[in-house]
């Protein structure tokens, strides 16, 4: 009796993957952004739940310490998150121009070179050679139209 390896499993869920992919492909889509939505979400909520327990503290905290009214506390509490925030907001200010321009000079030089690279494979085919590409790429956008749709 043969027995199942986990090479045979790893394989038959590769070919099971593609399966569906290839016959679904709508479904698997509609599967992944609804996944990546539901985590967003998630994220956010436990965010908001999280802020609204240190403003619910630092409230307290501030009208106990200073006999505050409500509505001094409140401004308190909300130039202390001001505050706080205020300085990755800075840290974020200084190196967001640096990130820009790094990621600027780094995709024109790749687009450059993957230019140039496309222009002499493109020079060094023959004119079979160019024809078959362009067979292969009309045909591959013309599957690939039924996937949009």
């Amino acid at each position: 009796m043969p027995s199942i390896s986990s090479k045979h499993i790893s394989t038959a869920l590769l070919v099971f993957s593609i399966f569906i992919t290839l016959t679904f492909p709508d479904v698997l889509t509609e599967l992944v952004v609804e996944a990546i939505h539901i985590i967003i979400e998630i994220v956010v909520e436990i965010s908001d739940v999280i802020f609204e327990a240190v403003e619910s503290m630092l409230d307290q905290f501030v009208e106990h310490s200073f006999h505050t009214e409500l509505h001094d506390t409140q401004i308190i509490v909300f130039y202390i998150i001001l505050s706080v925030l205020m300085i990755p907001g800075y840290l974020i200010a200084r190196i967001l121009p640096k990130l820009y321009f790094y990621l600027e000079s780094k995709i024109t030089t790749t687009y450059q070179s993957r230019k140039l690279e496309s222009q002499l494979y493109w020079l060094g085919l023959s004119r079979n050679d160019k024809i078959k590409l362009g067979i292969m790429i009309m045909s591959g956008l013309y599957i690939a139209s039924f996937f949009i749709m």
